[in-house]
């Protein structure tokens, strides 16, 4: 019986072991297959005589004690026939049990005596009712003979004289049996074919067909043929159940008879004959034995090709069938006794493709049925996924190389699907995520890693699968839009924290741990970063390098959660591993001036002087190459001034400038001491710092603004002699803004006047004039009365000089020279007066009409010359009366006009002053006490 036996048989069990068993004659009984030598004498017609005794030999002495007394006649006819079939009998048990006892002259004998006996009973009673037995007896002895020919003829007188026998059909079966061995194939046919057209109740209805096959056979009838074999099984085998049950000797007629069948099959169209035959007489239920003995055949000729074409024929004929699967496989088997790598891989797909989990097949089955089909699967599914995984690394063509190992991947997912509990499984998702991985399929590979490294039984390769997951995020995080960076870096994350738990022992888990945190670091998830640092601080197996990264995320986590002074702690400890770069040197640095300094700020916040103004400067200390070092040096300055703290403000100042010459900040430290200088009353230090401003700074208006403040804080100082220089400085540099340029000159020439040097001081009047004249649209209100103001100040020196000179002998000379010294001055006081600012042309025309009083009184009260009579001298009064008469109308009609100024509604002192002086002048019109401002402007 074929391998697909086995199957067959769990199938019968299964689906019949609950039918009727059949009552089927045994290949014993049925003589199929042998020669008539070989069956047992059938007791036909001898039923009424008695059985023979258990004992052979003792029936044998009495019957042959019988013989000698028994007399002639038909009962001692009887007893020979029947001591014939004894002696017969006793001799084929003999040679079946003990054939060591009988020698073949011994046996001769018995055969001879018997035919002799048959012969003899014929003889003398040819018409005897049971002579066709007698007839078929002799037959038989003549075949243990071995004389085919007389057994023939023997039988063949018994079907002509006996045409009516009961024993016909067995004897037509022997007559075909021996004419069989005779090789006389048509004959044999012929008597075979008696039988076999016989009814089925016949018990050599299944031999003879079987023999009636092979007589066709050997005409070369095979169509015939296979119709006679088909009725052998059909009538042998009814069913599935009881080809399964079938005895040993069922099953050799079973083999046999497909064996021949397929003989017939292969030398005429090989399985599709198979198809042809199935068409002619039905399905049959052993179908799949003729298509398997088949292709049997073909593979013990070593025609691989054919058989598997015959196993897949049977597939495709019956492709539910419940053996398709252990015939689809037999295709894979053929293909690779054939050598037919890329058939056996092809049909390999094709196998778990129609019967792996995926397929409707998988689903009209139960578990018995699929229990069949997973071995199949389990190998196929891994050959194939590393057949194509290995070539799928060692191609070179990129299309081919990413084809073959996402073909690798389908069959490692094909038997994790199918085995989801098999102890490989882990190792499969591991080698499915190495060829997805390979293609640049990240995602998926991440799963599948993930999968072998924690969610199946752990294996050889549990942890090399999760770390390979770690490195496949690293490599989706590349691959994606920076929007979606995060997502996947927090999955990283997990992935890398949950391989910390997992493989807590591992010599990666460090590193691991230490990439999680950084991880965390750039989600912005900082306490988890700090927490995970810590984690690969204390483990003992880190390195220093994964210290030092520890260290830093350590560092910068605290730093964005404003844990500065722990910031600061972590930094230190980074820096100290001597671990980092030379590049990240510098930058480490600076977070840590950084962590410094924000501590001062967060002492600022709380308005902790001392202690903010302490981290300020420590940050210099800490990090003496920090740039930040000189804004912490500076903020702790303005700090400073801001919570007014000036002497300390102006020390951090000054430290500042001396240690920072070059920055930038350099440039404010000025006005911030001037500040300071201010608040402490220090004006001289103060101006010290405008005049630095004027000197370094690039802005034209703050150099300005400086100067001229320089000047005021100096003469706060009471330094005159810088305060004038800077005032110099302004008023020759800086003609606009106008109004402070006037202002300048204005303060020079108040303090020269303080300091007495009058030459200098009308230098800076009569720029403060001639600032006043070329200002042109400048002009203002100020400057009119600036230099109405120095006009007078300067008619004022003229008349001074006027004042200066007497009138002596000879008074024509010195009169002139005061006539002289009276022209400056009055052309001084009337360039005042034109300057038309009322305050100064009342007080210069009143100086004028005082000056001409002065003038008519300096006359009279001149020198008068000596040697002169009273005659002369009152003459020469006269004379000085007429000179100076003039000189006082001149006073009075001056001070009316100044008065007049009054009818305008103007009044001032000068203007009172002008009254004053006409009351002396004309105390009869202008000396009575109740004259008034009003009243004036009522005489006039």
């Amino acid at each position: 019986m074929s391998r697909l036996f086995i199957p067959l048989l769990f199938l019968g069990l299964v689906s019949c072991a609950s039918q009727p068993e059949l009552n089927v004659v045994s290949v014993e009984e049925d003589l199929a297959g042998k020669s008539i030598a070989n069956i047992r004498p059938v007791g036909v017609r001898l039923a009424k005589m008695p059985s023979p005794e258990a004992d052979t030999q003792k029936a044998i002495a009495k019957y042959q004690r019988f013989l000698e007394i028994a007399p002639q006649g038909e009962t001692r006819v009887h007893v020979m026939h029947r001591l014939a079939d004894l002696k017969l009998m006793d001799v084929e048990e003999l040679l079946a049990d003990n054939p060591e006892q009988l020698d073949a002259e011994q046996v001769k004998q018995v055969y001879d005596e018997a035919i002799q006996t048959y012969t003899q009973v014929l003889t003398l009673f040819p018409h005897r009712r049971d002579s066709d037995m007698l007839l078929y007896q002799l037959s038989k002895v003549y075949m243990l003979k071995g004389d085919d020919e007389t057994a023939l003829s023997t039988l063949t007188r018994l079907v002509n004289d006996f045409p009516n026998s009961s024993l016909l059909s067995e004897v037509q079966y022997r007559r075909g049996d021996i004419l069989f061995n005779l090789e006389r194939f048509a004959e044999a046919n012929e008597a075979f074919a008696y039988v076999a057209m016989g009814t089925k109740e016949n018990r050599f209805f299944i031999s003879a067909n079987y023999m009636r096959g092979w007589s066709q056979f050997k005409l070369r009838a095979y169509e015939n043929a296979l119709l006679s074999f088909t009725k052998v099984i059909d009538e042998r085998f009814v069913d599935t159940t009881a080809i399964v049950t079938a005895s040993k000797g069922d099953k050799e007629l079973l083999d046999d008879t497909v064996r021949v069948m397929s003989m017939i099959f292969a030398e005429g169209k090989g399985h599709k004959q198979i198809v042809q035959l199935m068409r002619t007489i039905g399905q049959r239920h052993y179908e799949y034995l003729l298509y398997d003995s088949l292709a049997e055949y073909y593979i013990a000729k070593q025609q691989y090709s054919d058989a598997a074409r015959t196993y897949q024929a049977f597939v495709s004929a019956n492709p539910t069938d419940v053996l398709a699967p252990a015939f689809y496989s037999s295709v894979v088997n053929s293909y690779k006794k054939a050598g037919y790598v890329d058939l056996v891989l092809k049909h390999k797909v094709a196998y778990i493709e129609q019967y792996g989990v995926r397929s409707a097949y998988w689903n009209i089955y139960g578990e018995d049925i699929r229990d069949m089909i997973r071995p199949n699967i389990k190998d196929y599914s891994s050959q194939l996924a590393q057949y194509h995984h290995s070539r799928g690394q060692k191609a070179k063509n990129i299309k081919t190389k990413f084809n073959e190992l996402l073909s690798a991947s389908r069959w490692y997912q094909e038997y994790i699907d199918t085995f989801p509990n098999d102890n490989k499984v882990g190792e499969m998702y591991f080698l499915k995520g190495e060829a997805v991985y390979e293609v640049g399929r990240y995602e998926e590979a991440i799963l599948a890693y993930t999968q072998g490294g924690y969610e199946t039984p752990k294996h050889e390769k549990s942890e090399e699968s999760a770390y390979a997951a770690l490195v496949a995020y690293n490599r989706m995080i590349d691959k994606v839009k920076p929007e979606e960076k995060n997502f996947w870096l927090e999955r990283k994350v997990d992935s890398a924290l949950r391989y910390s738990m997992v493989f807590p022992e591992n010599k990666n888990t460090s590193q691991v741990l230490a990439r999680a945190a950084e991880g965390l670091f750039s989600l912005g998830q900082f306490q988890r970063a700090v927490d995970v640092s810590q984690s690969v601080l204390a483990r003992q197996d880190a390195n220093p390098q994964q210290r030092s990264v520890a260290n830093l995320i350590k560092a910068h986590s605290h730093f964005d959660l404003a844990q500065y002074a722990e910031a600061e702690v972590a930094y230190v400890a980074a820096l100290q591993s001597k671990q980092l770069k030379k590049t990240d040197i510098s930058a480490v640095n600076e977070k840590l001036a950084a962590s410094i300094y924000k501590q001062a700020v967060a002492w600022v916040e709380k308005d902790v002087i001392d202690k903010a103004v302490k981290d300020f400067m420590r940050v210099g200390k800490a990090v003496p190459s920090s740039p930040i070092r000189i804004t912490a040096h500076y903020d702790a300055a303005s700090y400073l001034m801001k919570k007014q703290k000036w002497e300390k403000a102006e020390e951090i100042l000054l430290s500042f400038r001396e240690s920072y010459p070059k920055d930038k900040l350099v440039a404010d430290i000025p006005s911030k001491l001037i500040i300071a200088y201010e608040n402490l009353k220090e004006w001289k230090k103060a101006a010290y710092e405008l005049q630095n401003i004027w000197r370094f700074s690039r802005d034209k208006k703050e150099q300005r603004i400086a100067l001229y403040q320089a000047a005021e804080y100096y003469e706060k100082a009471d330094d005159i002699d810088n305060a004038m220089t800077m005032l110099k400085r302004y008023a020759h540099n800086y003609p606009k803004p106008f109004d402070a340029q006037l202002e300048a000159i204005n303060k020079l020439e108040g303090l020269y006047l303080k300091q007495k040097d009058h030459e200098k001081r009308r230098y800076w009047l009569e720029k403060l004039i001639a600032a006043d004249a070329t200002a042109g649209k400048s002009r203002s209100d100020r400057s009119k009365f600036l230099a109405a103001k120095a006009s007078f100040e300067l008619a004022d020196y003229e008349r001074q000089t006027y004042a200066q000179i007497e009138l002596t002998l000879p008074l024509q000379k010195s009169l002139g020279r005061k006539k002289v010294a009276l022209k400056r001055t009055l052309d001084a006081y009337q360039r005042t007066a034109k300057m038309e600012v009322q305050e100064f042309t009342t007080a210069a025309t009143f100086q004028i009409a005082e000056i001409y009083g002065e003038l008519s009184r300096d006359l009279m009260a001149s020198q008068r010359p000596a040697g002169l009579d009273e005659l002369e001298l009152e003459e020469y009064e006269y004379l000085l009366e007429d000179q100076a008469f003039p000189f006082e109308e001149a006073a009075i009609n001056i001070h009316e006009t100044n008065i007049k100024r009054s009818w305008d509604g103007l009044y001032d002192g000068w203007i009172s002053k002008s009254i004053s002086a006409l009351s002396k002048l004309m105390p009869a019109r202008y000396a009575k006490k109740e004259v008034s401002y009003e009243a004036i402007a009522e005489i006039h």
